[in-house]
């Protein structure tokens, strides 16, 4: 197997060939949720741990589910954020992402941003000192 990390032959998930990311999910720093009017997911590497040969030994992803407080409800025994995290966990959770590694769910946290938005902040973290 080739040894490089950049390599779409080790990936469970290449992302540059899935409608779903190119689509539905992007990469922003920096949204202005006073704009947002329906959901809307981001994804941001905001930890990462460097080793003796400094390159990257552990990894953080955090992806952020937004949404309207009022599109919560999908029917009386469902709520959206939930169901779409659990999707985004189903779709990536111990998957080989290509040029990240495999990603293992750490949990949630849930961010009031404003009176007509919330966030749910999902972190993945990556151990690439383990050759995962």
């Amino acid at each position: 197997m080739d040894s490089s990390p950049l390599s779409k032959e080790k990936a469970d998930w290449d992302v540059y060939n899935d409608n779903l990311f190119n689509e539905n999910i992007q990469i922003k720093p920096l949204l202005d949720v006073s704009e947002i009017e329906e959901g809307f997911i981001t994804i941001l590497i905001p930890i990462g741990d460097l080793n003796a040969n400094e390159s990257f030994m552990s990894l953080g992803v955090q992806i952020d589910v937004y949404l309207p407080v009022n599109s919560w409800m999908i029917n009386e025994e469902n709520l959206r954020p939930y169901l779409i995290m659990d999707e985004i966990v189903k779709k990536i959770n111990l998957k080989r992402i290509t040029s990240i590694g495999t990603l293992v769910f750490s949990g949630f946290e849930l961010d009031t941003v404003s009176d007509k938005v919330t966030r749910h902040s999902m972190t993945f973290m990556v151990d690439s000192q383990n050759g995962k």
